[in-house]
């Protein structure tokens, strides 16, 4: 960067060297270690204060996944919104789809060792993805034996308060399998449509990616009310008060004893994917780099 600069530096991250050229576009996903500090340990919070706000007060152009990020940047960080520019994510839409082979779908879960009916969670297994209210929720369901055979499933690594949730996990009278992180993407399509529902109680979300992928594979979603995911599910998704442990319960139950209602979200769901894909995200991203 000091010796040869480029015309553009394009960073898909909050952070820029210490050298960079006049033009230079970012990219800021979400200020969660903001809104739940606890989350993070001190220096790490004053490591990534530090590198964002140079960033953000240096940079030509702001990227986000959302309007509700940009509103987070003004706000906290007072960032000129005239420099922030809205870009939404996409998702792989080769592999995210419909499996009309069900053997392929099955040959998945036994891998896994996992039994239907289940419901799906994928993400960061940590406090602030809600997953409390969602543990709550299930434990308030079985106990009608309408809904004792139900599993959940949880898609993801440890994240910040997990050792709570370990215990919540082997203490709860329904059954959790942990697979871990899934690095295929073509397991976890499969485990999208295996599932009842894709469940996403999420408390802080820059843009809410899995949900695009689970609607693209015909699963219906039930997400928290928090504005980026609205934002991202509109009328496709059935939200529940953020918190709320019974409004989460009485959707699980409506969606598995309402078929034509499960069947309405699916698809809103497949209309409501068509507004998001790779290559919408990156015509408008190069739009962005050549208008500089």
């Amino acid at each position: 960067m000091f010796k040869n600069q480029p015309d553009l530096l394009f960073v898909p991250s909050h952070t820029l060297p210490i050298f960079f050229p006049k033009k230079t576009v970012i990219t800021v996903h979400d200020l969660g270690y903001e809104r739940y500090p606890q989350a993070y340990s001190f220096f790490y919070r004053y490591y990534l204060r530090k590198n964002y706000r140079f960033a953000v007060n240096r940079a030509t152009k702001i990227i986000v996944p959302s309007h509700f990020t940009k509103k987070e940047l003004i706000n906290l960080y007072r960032a000129d919104p005239k420099k922030i520019e809205v870009v939404h994510l996409g998702y792989n839409d080769k592999i995210f789809r419909p499996i009309e082979r069900q053997e392929k779908i099955e040959k998945v879960l036994e891998k896994y060792k996992i039994k239907k009916p289940y419901l799906l969670f994928v993400g960061r297994l940590e406090i602030k993805k809600g997953l409390k209210t969602l543990f709550e929720a299930l434990q308030f369901l079985v106990g009608n034996h309408r809904f004792s055979n139900l599993n959940l499933v949880l898609i993801g690594m440890p994240g910040f308060g997990y050792q709570e949730l370990k215990f919540k996990i082997q203490n709860s009278k329904f059954k959790i399998h942990q697979i871990g992180y899934l690095k295929g993407e073509e397991e976890r399509a499969c485990f999208y449509n295996g599932a009842e529902i894709f469940v996403f109680p999420s408390l802080y979300e820059g843009f809410g990616l899995p949900i695009l992928e689970a609607m693209a594979c015909g699963c219906p979603v039930i997400a928290s009310d928090i504005e980026p995911l609205k934002e991202v599910g509109d009328q496709s998704i059935l939200f529940f008060q953020v918190g709320n442990v019974e409004g989460l319960a009485q959707n699980i139950k409506e969606v598995l004893e309402n078929q034509d209602l499960k069947n309405q979200i699916i698809q809103k769901g497949f209309e409501r994917v068509k507004n998001f894909s790779w290559q919408k995200c990156a015509q408008e991203t190069i739009k962005i780099l050549e208008s500089l």
